[in-house]
This record gives C-alpha cells, sequence and structure tokens, in this order.
C-alpha cells in the first residue's frame, strides 16, 4: 500500500487525491464523455443517411425475381420430356 502521509497531509490510502485536485478529469469521466460524443456524431450521421435514402427519389422498388421465377422447375422439365 502506498503511505499518502506527505500528499494528503494525513496518512490515508482513500482517494485523497480528489480532495487535492478538484479541477482534473478522471480516466471513467474522460471514457464517458468520449462515448457520448461519439454516439451522438453516430446517430447524428445516420440520422441524416435515413433523410437521403428517402428522398433520393428513387421510391418504393421491387426486388429482383430469383432465377426460379423464370426457369422451369426440373421435374416439370422431366415431366414433359417423359410424355
Amino acid at each position: 500500500m502506498i503511505s499518502l502521509a506527505g500528499y494528503c497531509g494525513i496518512m490515508a490510502d482513500c482517494q485523497c487525491w480528489q480532495d487535492s485536485r478538484p479541477g482534473i478529469l478522471t480516466a471513467m469521466a474522460t471514457l464517458v464523455l468520449t462515448l457520448a460524443i461519439v454516439s451522438a456524431v453516430v446517430l447524428a450521421l445516420l440520422t441524416f443517411l435515413a433523410q437521403q435514402i428517402r428522398q433520393d427519389g428513387l421510391g418504393h422498388r421491387p426486388p429482383p425475381r430469383s432465377r426460379e421465377d423464370e426457369v422451369e422447375p426440373r421435374w416439370l422439365q422431366l415431366a414433359k420430356l417423359a410424355r
């Protein structure tokens, strides 16, 4: 354990450094602040992207047809050959 007798004025192993330097920003506060800023920026970008997609002028378009819609199933081809 580190003695903070000279630093805090008393023999303590607590967090007395917070009393002597109240203006510092702790690592946890820095992390929370950074995460809040990054989250706000990401949310703003996603909102902007969603707005741009809605206003792109293309509207709702149906998905492409699958290959199965264009080609007869194999069993139907064999049935025609069997006749």
